[in-house]
């Protein structure tokens, strides 16, 4: 997870996953310390259970002993104390999705409750919630939002307001006050994994064992099929692209018998670029694409970046055992981090190209050579002026 804060501290955090009580250590860096190498100051928490997510103000939400808290950067603030269930056992609320607008979603057994500005709206079932605050949902999940599923659930709207669900493998439209649901894929034994908006959100492409481009009209779900999201991307849900593209992962088959990696950028009606055997779509800087080489179904630490129709540039960032994540503070700026450290990388160059700044270094208890893919959510932060967009994709754990 990282997140960037008006004063420009980098955070990251880790789960570590302890027999008797699961911890949340979270890190801080500055970037604007002199010192080429500065080192991260470190802050470790018990928490209930180790979903956690990063609302739009910068700010980690997870469920504590004494209640859904979130952590500023400097303390831990209680938003909803822990209550006492018939059992005698707390009840907790622990956060799964959050969007801009400080829209925070959280769940409390069969419920959710929705949040915004630190405050809680209403508690209901995740369909009845949607239908009753719709606009809420709408600012929180615009079109051209970084969407991704949380593991139960993904929710985005379109470019008309409607509000799509993919939830237990089903995909669902909540329009004109009726929830439609797609069952032409279910009763072909296929399922849907996520959703997110194409374009200016005049589409929606929904990805699972068949891929579509759907919008509504006329009370209908209206449907186009789509390449597949192949294979193990690191997006399942779409990389939000330059000019708000959405781009995707997917295998194309070579004479051999072999298969090439292959990213796809779509429009609302298919297709319109195509980028062969340079990697999978992995993270997007401004008007830039980076694209990552998967082995073994991890992501390496080589990457090409395309820019204006074609690849500008190839790095190897330093590390060993792939890369964990990206984010980007500024466009131009780019933090990559690995088992060495968190990598900075500027574009600062008249040509565009992308140069080694810094290096900062982590403790131990951060570095991991294994990794795994993490539920955490990718967020714009707007607090700088412009559409930042931070990416998570893994974490390292034990």
């Amino acid at each position: 997870m990282q997140a960037v804060d008006d004063s420009g501290h980098v955070y990251l955090a880790r789960e570590l996953n302890a027999t008797s009580q699961p911890k949340l250590r979270i890190g801080r860096l500055s970037p604007q310390i002199v010192d080429a190498r500065p080192s991260l100051s470190m802050h470790a928490e018990n928490v209930s259970r180790l979903e956690f997510v990063v609302a739009s103000d910068g700010a980690v939400w997870a469920s504590r002993r004494d209640g859904l808290s979130r952590y500023d950067g400097a303390a831990w603030h209680v938003i909803e104390p822990s209550k006492q269930q018939d059992s005698g056992n707390p009840n907790f609320v622990f956060p799964v999705l959050a969007g801009l607008e400080n829209v925070v979603l959280c769940q409390s057994n069969n419920e959710y409750a929705l949040f915004q500005h630190n405050r809680r709206v209403a508690v209901a079932p995740l369909r009845k919630l949607i239908a009753s605050y719709r606009s809420i949902f709408s600012e929180g999940f615009p079109p051209h939002f970084s969407h991704r599923p949380n593991g139960q659930f993904c929710i985005t709207s379109d470019a008309q307001g409607n509000i799509w669900l993919v939830q237990s493998h089903q995909a669902l439209v909540y329009t004109n006050d009726n929830w439609l649901e797609l069952a032409t894929i279910a009763k072909n034994g296929g399922s849907m994994n996520a959703a997110s908006a194409v374009g200016n959100g005049a589409r929606v492409f929904l990805s699972g064992s068949r891929c579509f481009l759907a919008d509504v009209s006329d009370g209908k779900i209206n449907l186009t099929d789509a390449p597949s999201n192949s294979g193990n991307p690191p997006s399942k849900f779409g990389i939000r692209g330059p000019n708000a593209s959405l781009w995707i992962a997917n295998l194309i088959a070579l004479p051999d018998g072999s298969r090439s990696q292959r990213a796809i950028r779509l429009g609302v009606d298919g297709p319109l670029d195509e980028v062969v055997n340079n990697g999978w779509p992995f993270f997007a800087d401004g008007e830039v694409l980076w694209l990552a080489d998967m082995k073994d179904g991890l992501v390496a630490n080589r990457f090409s970046i395309w820019r204006e129709g074609e690849i500008r540039q190839r790095l190897e960032i330093p590390g060993i055992s792939g890369v964990y994540g990206m984010f980007s503070d500024r466009p131009g700026s780019v933090y990559i981090w690995t088992t060495l450290g968190v990598h900075h990388y500027e574009s600062a160059m008249a040509n565009g190209l992308y140069v080694s700044d810094k290096t900062f270094q982590l403790p131990a208890t951060f570095v991991s050579h294994s990794q795994c893919y993490s539920p955490l959510a990718g967020f714009v932060l707007p607090s700088f002026g412009f559409p930042m967009q931070l990416k998570f994709i893994r974490v390292p754990q034990d």
